[in-house]
């Protein structure tokens, strides 16, 4: 129906509205009713429903950490995978690692300087010490990558059967 009407899916189902300040409310949800922006991005994978009584217990209990665990399993769950290239994969993580690293030198720095170069100790050998393991890595490396808390550029699962 909405390539007859010319349109996408998201337009035949969604308030033709994205603003906070108009509310609407879902069907099958047992909830206040939420801002149709909170609505679109939900429909985008975006973010789930962060006003769903189950995730104000949550973020109660567990704080932002919960909101951002939350938030991040969602996406996992509702956006598509992008297929990259094992070369773009590398570039993505090269880059990583380079932005990485200058946060952590970043950090030795205005430690140092708060400090004094005296404060050399296991604040920085530890950030150090972080940035030595980032240089290791090899950004071709996917299977190094997939013990990383995080990997900028996941390849596919289909290839890694194919490989």
């Amino acid at each position: 129906m909405a390539l007859a009407l010319g349109v996408n899916p998201h337009a035949l189902l969604l308030p033709p509205i994205r603003s906070a300040d108009f509310r609407c409310q879902v069907t099958g949800q047992d909830f206040e009713p939420v801002g149709t922006a909170d609505v679109w991005l939900w429909a985008e994978g975006d973010r789930p429903f962060l006003t769903a009584p189950e995730v104000r217990q949550g973020a109660a209990e567990g704080g932002q950490e919960y909101i951002r665990q939350h938030v991040a399993a969602f996406r996992l769950r509702t956006q598509p995978r992008r297929g990259t290239s094992r070369e773009a994969r590398t570039q993505l993580r090269l880059r990583y690692v380079a932005f990485e690293i200058t946060k952590l030198e970043d950090r030795v720095s205005d430690h140092l300087f708060d400090h004094g170069e005296q404060a050399r100790g296991e604040v920085t050998d530890f950030l150090e010490s972080e940035m030595n393991r980032l240089r290791s890595l090899d950004p071709a490396d996917d299977e190094a990558w997939a013990s990383e808390p995080f990997d900028p550029a996941e390849p596919d699962q289909a290839e890694l059967y194919d490989a």
